[in-house]
């Protein structure tokens, strides 16, 4: 796993929820959207263990469903808290709806609660578009760090590496990588919009 400073917060930008055996539930590697896979609840799994790891923090959570309950947030902190986090540990940010959004409303939070070591755990493929649009478009008071959720399980179970490695051949992954390198080159250029909602919206496998 990445070195990691000891974070104030730990921020979860949400890759979606689906309706699974009547609840809902965050993604998993083989749901998906227009773009490719998900595989949000690796986010979640890898930020409980960075909550035992860093017991002093604040874990946030974040995103809308459009003007649907439950929220993306709440759907990630009902979540954290089957996995032992401590409710009052979780802070919901229910504003945004897109990356971009999830970004900006986190992180003016972290200013405003005055986190300043802040940390973001996103899947591995979704890191280098959040850091670009923190260096483009968001440029925040607060710097984060970001770790991917992939290294963190990683580290706690070895043998997780082959799933990831498995993952990263579907057909799915590629697709999801070749979105991620289009939007980057897009948010360079001043290019970048949002996704039509029907593209974005969660597949269940």
């Amino acid at each position: 796993m990445e070195t990691v400073m000891i974070p104030d917060a730990i921020i979860i930008p949400t890759s979606g929820s689906v309706l699974r055996a009547g609840a809902w539930h965050s993604t998993s590697y083989e749901d998906r959207d227009a773009f490719g896979t998900l595989g949000g609840h690796a986010r979640i799994k890898a930020a409980a263990i960075l909550a035992r790891r860093f017991p002093d923090a604040v874990i946030v959570t974040t995103s809308r469903r459009g003007n649907e309950l439950p929220t993306h947030a709440r759907i990630a902190a009902d979540e954290l808290i089957g996995l032992g986090v401590a409710r009052e540990s979780i802070v919901l940010e229910e504003k945004s709806e897109t990356s971009r959004t999830q970004l900006e409303e986190s992180l003016a939070l972290a200013m405003k609660e005055g986190w300043s070591r802040v940390l973001i755990v996103a899947n591995e493929y979704h890191i280098p578009r959040l850091r670009t649009f923190c260096e483009h478009v968001v440029k925040p008071a607060v710097q984060p760090e970001f770790i991917s959720a992939e290294s963190v399980l990683v580290e706690n179970n070895p043998d997780f590496q082959k799933t990831f490695d498995a993952v990263k051949q579907t057909g799915a992954y590629q697709e999801r990588l070749a979105a991620e390198a289009r939007g980057i080159e897009a948010i360079k250029s001043g290019t970048y919009h949002s996704a039509a909602a029907h593209d974005k919206q969660e597949r269940a496998a």
